[in-house]
This record gives structure tokens, sequence and C-alpha cells, in this order.
């Protein structure tokens, strides 16, 4: 920390002001440094402690948050791309119960749904 040059020492705080206007030959306002009390900067530290606390716990919080949407961002995607699949290809492959008929005339194995309609040929 920088040494301190104060002149009017002797007065009071109001008799300081009174005495710097009298003698100033000119009156300004400027930037200057503001050296901080060895208290001020153990009160910065302190807050600065309990604001990285709060930084590493809204972190977490946001990592929940995210990994839930994450979760279903994937689950639509997955089913987007389903859908994508079904219109791309215009069917999609049931497990249903089939009834086979020999066409032994055709020498082929036809296989019918539930509802009479052809879906396999071998």
């Amino acid at each position: 920390m920088q040494e301190k040059h104060v002149i009017f020492k002797d007065l009071s705080p109001e008799q300081r002001l009174a005495a710097l206007k009298e003698h100033a030959a000119d009156q300004t306002r400027m930037d200057v440094p503001y050296y901080f009390t060895p208290d001020e900067i153990e009160e910065f530290r302190k807050d600065n402690t309990q604001i990285s606390i709060q930084v590493d716990e809204v972190e977490e919080e946001k990592k929940d948050v995210v990994s839930e949407y994450n979760a279903k961002i994937k689950d639509l995607k997955s089913k987007a791309k389903q859908l994508r699949k079904n219109v791309k290809d215009g069917k999609i492959f049931i497990n249903t119960h089939v009834f086979g008929i020999d066409d032994q005339d055709n020498r082929v194995m036809n296989y019918y749904d539930a509802n009479g309609v052809m879906v396999y040929s071998r």
C-alpha cells in the first residue's frame, strides 16, 4: 500500500476542508485511487467466497435442468426419427398372428392377417 502524504493532519475534518479550500489555487473533479483497508479487503474475500459457493450451487441446478431437457429432447428426436422413417418407408413392421395358406398351383406359401389381407408371400 502506498504511503499517504496528508497535509493539515492536526485539524479536524471540517477545519481541514476549510483550509484546503482556502489554500487551493484550483478546484476540480478527477478520478483518483482509493486504497482499500485490510478490513475492506477481508470483506471482499468473504463476499467472493459466498458468491463462489452460490455459483457452484446454481451450476449444479443448471446441470440438473439441462439433463432433464436433454432427456426430453432425446426422446422427441427419437420419436421424430421414427416418424420420418414411417413417412419414408410408408410402412412399419408389427408382430401379429398370421395364417399361412399353401398355394400348390403357384408353389408359394401366402400369409394372411386376421382381416384376410395377404401380408407376405414366399
